[in-house]
Parts: structure tokens; C-alpha cells; sequence
């Protein structure tokens, strides 16, 4: 099994360039034994570079439906439906699986949960992927609505609005903090409420800057990219982007992110592909799902990216206090 392959190399050609010769690894094992197969865990933005260094002629059989799999969390179906399914399914199966009284009792009120080899308990099938099912269990946590009425909005719907990016992928981890920060400022401000969860405290875990922790992790140099733009007001036109790059010396900056990883190995990420061609890094951010772009040509950036890195919205509130 092949893993955390952005870490091989701070520099992104080279970096790509090693991640296919693991490609080529697993294809020569495909090709040339038959008990012997590699598992490659790769992130799609660097898919595309790494597969240059596979034969053109191989390339489809590598990719093909029965041998690759997207682990992309919330993202529509062919039917249009959000995908939050499988992030509530995600929830459920916690839920159920803690050690408490409280999960036993959760349990019992769905009489059809199953118990594997290993001691997990499973699901019912209904509360794993059924959007109505779900959405009536998480309503007894928090409420229909995200106040009185359904004009301010379904919770069961919210956190897979607010959380998503550009390209409508919503990650475990933020939806899960999102939640937890929920929990947790609902006792402090909400002692006596009626529900684990209230909806201002819902809305509030949204706000708790997890994705945008979970991207500056996984790729240093986006959030690098981003403070430049810090306090502009959404949506921006792209030459606005460049100047506020060029002003900051971006392509510098990145350059010693890159170095800096290279005398410290246990820092080494891929940073982008383009770190002095601005154009290009820019539209690196939108293929990613960081930035996208309207039909005008102005650039806009998703609800979970923008209050983290505070950037406003033309006619939006102004925050009254910054971002912890």
C-alpha cells in the first residue's frame, strides 16, 4: 500500500515524477504476477501529473472503473442529490459505536442494528443512507429549522451548504468538528435547551475554521495563497488577485516554503505547479475547488474557505469580531 505521496517532494514535478514511478510499480505488478497487487492512494490534483510518467497506452487501465475508486465525501450523485448520505451514515455509525449508556440507548430505538465478528455494531441500512431517515433522527438532536420557521433554513441540509467547497466536496473531519464545536457551545450558552444541539450553536460550528485547518495541513502553501486576499471583499476580478500576489511577493514566499521543507524532510509537502506564474496558480486554486468562477469572470470563494481566511461578501454582514 502506497500512501501520502504529496510528501515526497516539496517540489511539485518532482514530486509527481516520483508518484509515477509508483504508478508504474503497481501497473508492472498488475501486469506481471497475479498475488501480488498495489494499493495507491493518490490526491487528484496530482493524478493527472503523475499519470505523464505512465505509457499513454496504460494509462485508461490504470484509471479504468473496476481498478480506481474516488473517496471524494459529499459530493452529488448522477441524480443531483447532495451526497450528504454518507456524512450522516459517517455520524450515526459513531454515535452507535461509543461506549456509553447513551449509544446503547441510541441503539434501542433502532431495534435492527447488527453486531460483526469484531464487536462493532452496524447500522441499520435506513440510518446509514436513507435521507429521510436521517434527516428525522438528526432532528431530534437539533431541531427542524435553523430558527423558528423554515425561512432561516433545515438543519439536516446546513452543514452540507456552508461546509462544501467549490467543487461541492464536504471532508469527515469539518463536518465532524462542526458538530462537536455544536455540542460544546450549547452547554456553555444553552445549558437548559431542550436538545443536545441548538441551532445557533449549530451555526456556529461552522464557523470553526476545520477545513480550512484540514487544508493548511494537507497543502501549506494554498493558505500562503490566500492570506494576500485577506479583508477583499467577494466577488474579485483575477488581475485584483495578481496584484495583491505581487504586492505580497507570493512567488517568494512559496519558494522558501519549498526550501524550507527540503532541510526539514518531516515538513516536506508538494507545493504548487506553477509558484511564479500567477495565471496559472490561480487557475491551480480553482481546479482544487479553493476559488471558483462566475459566469461574469469574477472570482468567488466557498462559505468554509472565506470566513476562515476573512474575506467579505459584497451586501454581506460585516463580522464583529475576528475568527478564533
Amino acid at each position: 500500500m502506497f500512501d501520502a505521496l504529496d510528501r515526497l517532494h516539496p517540489d511539485r514535478a518532482l514530486d509527481e515524477h516520483l508518484a509515477s514511478g509508483v504508478l508504474n510499480v503497481a501497473l508492472a505488478l498488475s501486469r506481471r504476477t497475479t498475488r501480488l497487487r498495489a494499493k495507491v492512494f493518490i490526491r487528484p490534483d496530482m493524478l493527472d501529473g503523475a499519470l505523464t510518467g505512465v505509457p499513454r497506452a496504460e494509462r485508461a487501465f490504470l484509471t479504468s472503473g473496476n481498478r480506481s475508486a474516488d473517496l471524494s465525501w459529499g459530493r452529488p450523485d448522477y441524480l443531483g442529490r447532495t451526497g450528504r448520505t454518507e456524512l450522516y451514515g459517517l455520524l450515526f455509525h459513531l454515535l452507535g459505536n461509543h461506549g456509553s449508556a447513551e449509544a446503547a440507548a441510541f441503539r434501542a430505538a433502532w431495534p435492527s442494528w447488527e453486531q460483526d465478528g469484531s464487536g462493532r455494531f452496524l447500522a441499520p441500512a435506513a440510518l446509514g443512507g436513507d435521507a429521510k431517515t436521517q434527516e428525522e433522527v438528526f432532528t431530534t438532536l437539533v431541531g427542524r429549522y435553523m430558527g423558528i420557521n423554515a425561512r432561516q433554513g433545515f438543519t439536516y441540509n446546513y452543514l452540507g451548504c456552508y461546509l462544501q467547497d467549490a467543487l461541492g466536496t464536504v471532508t469527515p473531519r469539518p463536518f465532524l468538528t462542526a458538530l462537536a464545536t455544536a455540542l460544546e457551545t450549547t452547554g456553555r450558552d444553552h445549558p437548559d435547551h431542550d436538545r443536545p444541539l441548538h441551532h445557533n450553536s449549530y451555526r456556529h460550528g461552522v464557523s470553526c475554521g476545520a477545513r480550512a485547518a484540514e487544508l493548511h495541513q494537507a497543502q501549506p502553501w494554498v493558505r500562503i495563497a490566500l492570506e494576500p486576499l485577506a479583508g477583499q471583499q467577494l466577488p474579485i476580478w483575477e488581475e485584483d488577485v495578481w496584484e495583491l500576489w505581487a504586492r505580497a511577493t507570493l512567488s517568494d514566499r512559496l519558494q522558501e516554503l519549498a526550501q524550507q521543507a527540503v532541510t526539514d524532510p518531516g515538513r516536506a509537502r508538494t507545493g504548487p505547479r506553477h509558484p511564479a506564474n500567477y495565471p496559472l496558480l490561480l487557475e491551480e486554486l480553482v481546479h482544487t475547488g479553493m476559488l471558483s468562477r462566475r459566469t461574469s469572470g469574477q472570482l468567488d470563494m466557498p462559505d468554509v474557505y472565506r470566513t476562515a481566511f476573512r474575506l467579505g461578501r459584497r451586501g454581506g454582514v460585516r463580522r464583529t469580531a475576528p475568527l478564533a
